[in-house]
């Protein structure tokens, strides 16, 4: 089926609609004026080249329309990024890898008995004299039992 063509009042129509779409395009995103010159440019080479005028003015509009898209996109990406770091900022600064590493090792030992030897002793240190009581009460006695066997303690002379 062949596409109706516009009429002159009705390209002048959507020309006019197209320049509008480029100043609101211009004005609500601070860019340049270029843009809607490019266009005018454009709109009277189209004219000169004898074109489709429906089609071209049809992709300008389009054209136009994705440009405003685009830069709502960006906003939005600016916004979340901004409400992302916003909460980063409540949150409170990241560790750093120093932090995180000790964070680890703290996780690692947290297992293992605490035992009180001192109130300034260290929570690593706590927790190994805690996992040392543990393996003397709990192991040694088997250990010591097994290599008493395999290896008698031999008599010690002492030569001068």
């Amino acid at each position: 089926m062949k596409e109706k063509k516009l009429t002159y009042d009705e390209i002048e129509q959507v020309r006019d609609k197209i320049l509008r779409e480029y100043d609101h395009y211009i004005v609500q995103y601070m860019k340049s004026r270029k843009l809607r010159d490019d266009f005018e440019d454009r709109y009277v080479m189209a004219l000169k080249a004898r074109m489709d005028m429906t089609r071209f003015l049809h992709a300008e509009l389009q054209a136009v329309r994705d440009l405003r898209e685009r830069e709502e996109e960006r906003l939005r990406n600016e916004n979340n990024d901004a409400i992302t770091k916003a909460e980063a900022a409540r949150r409170g600064p990241k560790p750093g890898f120093a932090d995180r590493i000790i964070q680890a090792n703290r996780d690692k030992i947290e297992k293992y008995p605490d035992k009180e030897i001192h109130p300034d002793a260290s929570f690593e240190v706590r927790r190994l004299f805690g996992a040392m009581n543990d393996f003397e009460r709990r192991l040694w006695p088997d250990i010591d039992r097994c290599m008493r066997r395999i290896s008698p303690t031999p008599t010690v002379t002492m030569s001068r």
